[in-house]
């Protein structure tokens, strides 16, 4: 297994661990000769024979080649080096992130919305494709930023996704010449393995039960309400317990919980129907959603702001298990309604010849 200062490939030298998940490390990397930063992504020693591992790999790095989204990481490189071990090469973003960013505090909501249409953008151009992520979350969307440019977000780690086509045959170039057996999904998953992260699963991802494009959608209205509300819908003391949450407790709608917070009504509608315990009473796709979304941000200008710049607000709620019962904090204004009140207290300063303080 490679370490820091090693070379994958001869050309990438890899400098820092980005993270680590179940079957693989992330590096950041230097590309020589070109000197640009990339991420690198290296299956673990232990999984290097395990056919299912690498099969993930595989499909992983396909999935990446194939996508046309702005709203996704790009794959660089892949390949198999001497010694079996699998490496992906992606574009490195250096803006961390959303997992990072929520945890510094709620998120301002118009804020939000923006993240919300990049994702669906991403999903909407992955399930073309017949591509279901499966595992989105926060730490699988990253910040993508330039100073003095609006943040765009990308969605990463396919690792786990779920690719077939509309008519259930398997993408081309799959089959017995790749790394492992022909098929892109379940017969790489052993019997009762549950995949995804249980906090932004729906009921039937949770219970190995058959799966459509719609659990992205479940996975996103989790993201879209934590986001909105600094704190998740469900809680538990062990991934069983969010399984049964997810399967058996009714979210509390936004306005229910923080109606200070001034979530129009058919956001709050929009994000309870996205985690809808039946995949059929959710939205049926993610151009659906995303037409919603933009209706939204349109009646609600985006705020012009940077990455650095960005309205992260204090979590309302510090543990999940608080209710509408407890004492509502101050509402907190966006830097909109400030600067408006600003300039109303401007003008009737002027007209009454007092300052308005």
């Amino acid at each position: 297994m490679p370490g820091i200062g090693d070379f994958i490939a001869g050309r990438y030298e890899l400098k820092d661990v980005l993270g680590e998940g179940g079957m693989g490390v992330v590096y950041r990397a230097i590309q020589h000769p070109i000197g640009r930063s990339v991420a690198v992504k290296v299956l673990l020693g232990e999984f290097v024979s395990d056919e299912t591992k690498r099969a993930r790999f595989m499909t992983e790095a396909r999935i990446l080649a194939n996508l046309r989204s702005s709203h996704t990481v790009s794959l660089i490189d892949f390949g198999v080096l001497d010694d079996g071990v699998v490496y992906i090469a992606m574009e490195y973003l250096e803006g961390g992130t959303l997992r990072e960013l929520m945890d510094k505090g709620r998120i301002e909501p118009r804020v939000c919305y923006s993240i919300a249409q990049q994702i669906l953008k991403a999903l909407a151009a992955a399930h073309a494709q017949g591509i279901i992520h499966r595992d989105l979350k926060p730490g699988n969307v990253l910040i993508d930023h330039v100073d003095g440019e609006k943040f765009m977000v990308r969605v990463a780690d396919f690792g786990i996704a779920k690719w077939q086509l509309s008519d259930g045959a398997e993408p081309e170039g799959f089959g017995p010449s790749t790394l492992s057996s022909p098929s892109t999904d379940m017969a790489q998953t052993a019997p009762g393995i549950r995949l995804g992260t249980p906090e932004y699963i729906p009921p039937e991802q949770a219970f190995a039960k058959s799966i459509d494009v719609t659990v992205d959608l479940y996975a996103l209205g989790v993201i879209f309400y934590e986001m909105l509300l600094g704190r998740k819908p469900f809680s538990a003391e062990n991934a069983q317990g969010m399984y049964l949450a997810h399967l058996y407790e009714a979210p509390k709608p936004l306005l229910t919980v923080a109606p200070e917070i001034g979530i129009p009504q058919k956001v709050d509608d929009l994000i309870m129907s996205l985690m809808q315990k039946k995949a059929e009473d959710r939205p049926q796709s993610a151009k659906s959603v995303l037409k919603l979304v933009k209706r939204v941000i349109h009646e609600t200008p985006l705020l012009e702001k940077t990455l650095t710049e960005m309205p992260v607000l204090n979590p309302i709620f510090h543990q999940a298990e608080e209710t509408v019962e407890e004492p509502v904090m101050p509402r907190s204004r966006s830097w909109s309604q400030v600067i408006g009140l600003l300039a109303i207290g401007l003008v009737v300063g002027i007209g009454l010849g007092m300052v308005v303080l």
